[in-house]
């Protein structure tokens, strides 16, 4: 089964103006039968008690200064693109909103990604001191929502 058929099938998907909504649901028993053979569904409350607490930490990072002329080059361009979204009235064709609105997302993710490879290096540096600082019985989760990021992360952490 593709992955339009499965959202069509289970997620109620709808076409709108900006793609393929597919955050409903439809033929929740079937798809629960269906994955009944290959999953095991848990409850937060039933394994909780199993699991250490979480310790979440914010550290400020510092970044080279091409990695921050780059995410300041983003953020203007942004900037920019939110001014021609905002300036579109309603009488507009739905085309130009549409492109305005498209260019403006595109360049939000360009951000993100931009800002996570310039946070890389220094987070791989924090990792490793933690790693060789803490316990070996400890574990650690590195959570990073682009592929490059990891890839970066996976690199340095495996020379080591």
């Amino acid at each position: 089964m593709s992955y339009t058929e499965y959202t069509k099938r289970y997620c109620n998907a709808k076409r709108t103006r900006f793609g393929w909504d597919v955050k409903g649901v439809s033929r929740p028993e079937e798809l629960n039968q269906s994955l009944r053979r290959v999953m095991i569904r848990r409850l937060k409350a039933d394994v909780l008690q199993d699991l250490p607490a979480k310790q979440r930490s914010i550290v400020p990072v510092g970044i080279d200064k091409e990695r921050e002329r780059e995410c300041r080059d983003n953020i203007t361009m942004l900037g920019a693109a939110r001014e021609a979204v905002m300036s579109i009235s309603l009488d507009d064709a739905d085309d130009e909103a549409n492109a305005a609105n498209f260019e403006a997302r595109q360049l939000l993710n360009q951000a993100y990604q931009t800002s996570g490879v310039a946070k890389a290096p220094a987070t791989t540096e924090y990792i490793l001191d933690w790693l060789e600082g803490s316990d070996p019985s400890q574990k650690l989760v590195v959570f990073a929502h682009h592929k490059q990021v990891i890839d970066y992360i996976e690199t340095t952490i495996s020379k080591k």
